[in-house]
């Protein structure tokens, strides 16, 4: 999960035990632990959805929120609007084991290059992961949004896509935006 600075010194001493976040569908799951970049790691123990108008204000202030107006703004959202209420746990300093960053074998290159071409062909939206691995590495470090207009894609589903291939260990989330990792570079390389 990605935080501002702000929240993630509140998280790392407790004061912050919660976060809204204005999705279609959760991008978290219960018992998932997530890596806070330079902070640690989070587990969520829950997650639920709630009004916007209707989130009490205990819940608005343990998510670092003084005002209900504060987080709306924030959220760029309105009273009407569903958030997902997500509870964490802060985990420690500890990051949560990522995939490996070793190089892969050719064997593995080329199984990795036809998992791609099988995750373009399947997509129903059209071939996004070769592209989005480019573009990455095209511009690293750039916000998702920027990227997901490059692609012509939503912002919320360009993000899952990426950790689609965070989670073949092909991309690393950064304090703002994404970058290669080794395994990715050598993927782009072979294309």
């Amino acid at each position: 999960m990605q935080f501002q600075r702000r929240f993630k010194a509140a998280i790392q001493q407790g004061d912050v035990t919660c976060s809204f976040r204005k999705w279609r569908r959760p991008q978290v799951k219960i018992g998932g632990q997530y890596n806070i970049h330079g902070y640690g790691a989070i587990e969520v123990t829950d997650v639920r959805t709630v009004r916007a108008g209707r989130a009490s204000l205990a819940d608005i202030k343990r998510s670092g929120f003084g005002t209900r107006a504060e987080l709306l703004r924030y959220l760029k959202a309105n009273t009407d609007d569903t958030l997902f209420l997500i509870e964490l746990r802060y985990l420690g300093p500890t990051p949560v084991k990522q995939p490996p960053k070793t190089v892969l074998s050719r064997e593995a290159l080329t199984a990795m290059q036809s998992q791609l071409a099988t995750m373009d062909a399947e997509s129903k939206r059209g071939p996004w992961a070769i592209a989005t691995i480019k573009l990455i590495g095209r511009h690293p470090g750039r916000r998702a949004p920027e990227l997901a207009t490059k692609l012509s894609w939503e912002t919320q589903p360009f993000k899952a896509n990426v950790r689609k291939l965070k989670a073949l260990g092909l991309t690393e989330s950064l304090e703002t935006g994404y970058r290669l990792s080794t395994r990715g570079r050598q993927v782009l390389d072979s294309l």
